[in-house]
């Protein structure tokens, strides 16, 4: 694993990386580790984590699409993750709020209950389940006020 993306994750500094330079600076940072690990099934979690900070990159640059597909990679691979379990419960957190940012309520909703119901005993499980009440609560304001 990479312990300053990771702890950058964890400490959600990479959010904090909005302004585009700085984002894609980090991202080909990321592209460039991703293109070190293709194939190597050896490496497996630490690409799935990758991918991971890669899709908040693209969120943060507001291409949320691109975000999706990553979360979505990270969810699909996460089947032959053993050790760092707490990559998918992340995934399926960031793919609900980003969801979230869309407007996609719906989808939203279904993610971020996944994350918070389906698994559990995961590294950082406590960052999970305060994050994805936060993200409910925020969820429920903006249905609220779209129901005005």
């Amino acid at each position: 694993m990479f312990i300053l993306q990771e702890l950058f994750y964890i400490w959600n500094c990479i959010f904090a990386l909005k302004t585009q330079s700085l984002a894609e600076s980090f991202m080909k940072r990321i592209e460039a580790k991703i293109k070190l690990f293709d194939g190597d099934a050896e490496k497996h979690e630490s690409m799935s984590f990758l991918v991971l900070i890669k899709g908040v990159l693209f969120r943060n640059l507001d291409r949320d699409e691109h975000a999706v597909q990553c979360f979505k990679a990270v969810i699909e691979a996460g089947k032959g993750i053993k050790k760092d379990t707490f990559i998918v419960p992340h995934a399926i957190l960031e793919l609900g709020t980003t969801y979230l940012k869309m407007k996609n309520f719906e989808e939203a909703n279904e993610y971020l209950h996944r994350a918070k119901n389906d698994y559990e005993k995961f590294l950082n499980e406590s960052i999970v389940n305060l994050r994805v009440s936060s993200a409910l609560r925020q969820l429920q304001i903006m249905e609220d006020s779209t129901r005005l």
